[in-house]
């Protein structure tokens, strides 16, 4: 099908990735000095500050049985390239892991692991790493992760999620479904020094539709198929800050790969999709302190989805340009509690969607700038090793709670105190 000419587009993405940060390898500086303990993690490109007289990186050592952060952190800070590593990092950049154990559990309210979750741990033997993760995701989709990785230079693993059934009935008809969301593929992440890594994720999953067969008994029958497969690519080049006023940059693009199909004369079903996402995200730690810190910067990206179905002869294709700076803050109150706050706003968000109905065509487009920022408000309680923080619901903070009926707002419908919940744990 069509989108299978974006074949040879991944290829030269790829190589030319592998080069440009070969080229930025040169310029890496190693000599950032010893690092030290700390008493945190880091987060979503960035190693955590060092609670230091004299701050040198914010690596800090990778023995130290500390909390680490989850992904609830990266929402509040609205993903800043330089905020604090979380759990969601070490998955995305094992290699990141270096000698931590942990284990984390995250979700949307009010459960731990309720439609949209996520759980992961690592645990150190034989001088590696074994890390593993479990995320739910719309409730359906219920993918494992699975790997090890040695020192902070290398990371890599598998993820597969199976969601397939036979059924065979009395008069010997068979059929075979494979679900939306089957998938398997690998990933892994590789350090090009003390700041700069590259990290790739290449996995198969069964989209658009579930993909089927049908062997039906008896002289004269025919089976019937339907096959359906998306195969998405990502390659990513990440350089940290590691030290206040440093520089944190996260380039990735993303491709999908899709379609479906019957083999039926003629046929029913035939449909492609394609999907390419290139992101970059900037930051620069402005105040790096152990009491508090203050991270600036910028997220931008293009989005391209293509989709075509020929049985009705329509192509629908929708791009997207968002530019979003961002400024965020945390600060330790006491107690072992830290506020954290992020805000970004859409500076521009340009979305252009022409549709071809084959006999007609319609189009729309939209410019916009957004002046209402974009708001997280996070709190986060430590004590020892063991973490818990959330992030309060923005309805909370404009309508007020209602301590009588839980609500957590005005509204007739129960809204959560917290749009989401993390709990960790270091060992």
């Amino acid at each position: 099908m069509e989108q299978f000419k974006f074949l040879r587009l991944i290829t030269g993405l790829m190589l030319s990735t592998l080069l440009v940060t070969g080229a930025f390898a040169q310029f890496d500086d190693t000599s950032t000095g010893s690092t030290t303990e700390t008493t945190e993690e880091t987060t979503s490109s960035t190693p955590s500050y060092t609670p230091t007289p004299s701050y040198t990186s914010s690596y800090g050592s990778t023995t130290e049985k500390s909390a680490p952060r989850t992904a609830v952190y990266n929402a509040v800070m609205q993903n800043n390239a330089a905020a604090d590593f979380t759990t969601a990092d070490y998955m995305l950049r094992p290699h990141l892991i270096g000698e931590k154990q942990y284990v984390s559990a995250s979700a949307l309210a009010p459960t731990v692991l309720g439609t949209n979750g996520s759980a992961y741990f690592a645990l150190q033997a034989a001088n590696m790493a074994w890390f593993g993760g479990y995320d739910v995701t719309a409730g359906t989709n219920q993918r494992v992760q699975l790997g090890v990785a040695m020192g902070e230079l290398f990371g890599a693993g598998i993820l597969y999620e199976f969601n397939r059934a036979y059924t065979k009935d009395a008069a010997e008809n068979k059929a075979y479904t494979t679900a939306v969301g089957d998938a398997y593929g690998v990933f892994g992440s590789f350090a090009l020094g003390s700041r700069m890594s590259i990290y790739a994720n290449l996995n198969r999953v069964t989209a658009p539709v579930a993909a089927t067969k049908t062997e039906p008994a008896g002289a004269g029958a025919t089976d019937v198929e339907v096959s359906s497969a998306t195969t998405n690519i990502t390659a990513g080049f990440a350089l940290d800050a590691d030290e206040e006023l440093s520089h944190a940059v996260l380039a990735q693009v993303a491709i999908s790969l899709g379609g479906a199909e019957d083999d039926v004369s003629p046929k029913t079903i035939d449909q492609g999709a394609t999907t390419m996402a290139l992101t970059v995200g900037y930051g620069i730690p402005m105040i790096l302190k152990e009491e508090y810190a203050v991270y600036a910067g910028a997220n931008a990206g293009y989005t391209y989805v293509k989709n075509d179905n020929d049985i009705a002869n329509t192509e629908n294709t929708w791009s997207n340009i968002l530019v979003s700076p961002n400024i965020n803050f945390r600060k330790k109150i006491g107690k072992g509690f830290e506020a954290q706050l992020g805000a970004s706003l859409a500076l521009i968000n340009y979305t252009s969607n022409p549709i071809d109905l084959g006999t007609t065509d319609t189009e729309a487009t939209a410019l916009n700038t957004s002046l209402f920022p974009n708001l997280g408000l996070g709190l986060r309680w430590v004590t020892g090793t063991f973490a818990i923080e959330g992030q309060v619901n923005p309805t909370v903070i404009t309508n007020g709670p209602d301590f009588i009926s839980g609500a957590g707002s005005a509204s007739a419908a129960p809204v959560p105190m917290l749009t989401s919940l993390g709990i960790t744990a270091g060992f």
